[in-house]
């Protein structure tokens, strides 16, 4: 069975601290292939650019990298898309595979108000990303079911990025070049 990573999110923009957790998290669970699954239509959080736009956007961040961005969700055409569902449906048409769906620490805090969350579980391995140190006691039944892996400290946000946008000041470097330069030209996040 091969195991596949699947890092699910807004990416809203995608910045180097996305890249860089998938990195960590391809290597140390020495992963066969990792998929950024870029979120259609979240249920929880407002986005700010299209969809498109933000596949686009991680298709430029991942550009000659050994990893692979998903249009699963738009495919699926659920609203919202709910991730027990999404993974449901991927498990479905990937039986032959081993997934192990990656999160921060702060969804996982927040995941027991997520739709049917105890499905995840079954699913898929939950990896969680935690900052070095920090103890998490919550959700302490599923404890045995999660990967806690141990991860860099970024400071960075999308929510940030577009702040900074919104402001005119620079985000070099904190995202990839090429999609520094597609933000510029379709003038997302100015308004």
């Amino acid at each position: 069975m091969k195991k596949v990573g699947v890092y699910g999110g807004a990416f809203d923009p995608p910045h180097i601290g996305h890249f860089l957790i998938a990195q960590e998290v391809y290597e140390k669970l020495q992963l066969d292939k990792l998929y950024f699954l870029v979120s259609y239509k979240p249920p929880h959080r407002e986005v700010k650019a299209e969809f498109e736009d933000r596949l686009k956007m991680v298709e430029l961040m991942l550009d000659g990298s050994s990893f692979y961005v998903s249009d699963f969700e738009s495919k699926l055409n659920f609203t919202p898309t709910y991730t027990a569902i999404v993974l449901s449906e991927w498990k479905k048409r990937n039986k032959d595979e081993e997934i192990y769906f990656i999160m921060g620490q702060d969804q996982f805090l927040n995941l027991e108000k997520w739709y049917e969350y105890k499905k995840l579980f079954e699913l898929s391995k939950i990896v969680v990303c935690k900052r070095q140190g920090d103890e998490i006691k919550k959700l302490s039944n599923f404890k045995e079911k999660v990967i806690f892996l141990d991860t860099r400290i970024i400071e960075i946000s999308s929510k940030e990025i577009r702040a900074r946008i919104k402001e005119g000041k620079s985000i070099h470097l904190m995202v990839h070049p090429e999609v520094e330069k597609y933000i510029k030209e379709r003038r997302l996040y100015l308004k």
